[in-house]
């Protein structure tokens, strides 16, 4: 979801990143996002 909305024109700053499972629990990012997320984009909030 990341990647589209850049893709579509959306500045990496004003995107926030919550990994949530189906239940809406908070819950870690994944090891691919964990290197590249972190500081190109707003502020993530996961568990």
């Amino acid at each position: 979801m990341f990647t589209n909305a850049i893709k579509d024109g959306a500045d990496p700053k004003n995107i926030d990143l919550v990994t949530i499972n189906t239940k809406g629990k908070k819950f870690p990012m994944c090891d691919n996002c964990k290197t590249w997320v972190p500081g190109f984009g707003g502020e993530v909030l996961t568990g």
